[in-house]
């Protein structure tokens, strides 16, 4: 799992759109999450960071998937990208802000496999 927080505190920083593009072979169909409704909790005892979601859109999805996410006024996103399969996918996920912020990872799935990114934006808003 990945996440990222943003410390700008100018209006500027704030992002409004997430492009999600994810490519690659799939033999099975792939799951794509998407939040703008979630928050962190952290385990105190193991530090360990994970997102609830509160909201969801859940979608199947075929390669290659290219879209544009808007976000609410907490200018945070979360995407994760399930497999289920029968055999092995490689894909890769990407996720750009529109301020700037990049994610990209490559990855072979199997049983169960899951490729989670989260940025939530940790300055003013307004």
């Amino acid at each position: 799992m990945l996440a990222a927080c943003s410390t700008g505190l100018d209006a500027d920083d704030v992002p409004t759109t997430a492009r999600v593009r994810v490519d690659g072979a799939a033999p099975d169909e792939l799951t794509l999450v998407v939040s703008t409704n979630f928050f962190e909790q952290i385990n105190l005892e193991t530090l360990e960071r994970s997102a609830v979601l509160q909201e969801a859109d859940t979608l199947a999805l075929s390669l290659p998937y290219d879209a544009y996410w808007p976000l609410n006024d907490l200018a945070s996103v979360y995407v994760e990208l399930l497999y289920v399969p029968t055999s092995t996918a490689s894909v890769t996920l990407r996720v750009n802000l529109d301020n700037g912020e990049a994610f990209e990872q490559a990855a072979t799935l199997s049983d169960n496999a899951r490729l989670i990114y989260y940025w939530i934006w940790s300055g003013q808003i307004g």
